[in-house]
């Protein structure tokens, strides 16, 4: 990836210089949210390889 952040011991990774500069408008809340679906997706993944 060529555009990314590392905020508190974190990667961001984003897409487009547009979504980082959309990012940064509301770190704070951007911050929340990612680490709500990060948690969301490390339960599918768990879920998933439990089922296999």
């Amino acid at each position: 990836p060529e555009l990314w952040a590392i905020e508190d011991g974190k990667l961001y990774l984003f897409h487009s210089g547009q979504t980082r500069a959309l990012w940064y408008e509301n770190r704070a809340e951007n911050q929340k949210n990612a680490h709500i679906q990060w948690t969301r997706l490390k339960q599918q993944a768990r879920y998933k390889t439990e089922m296999e």
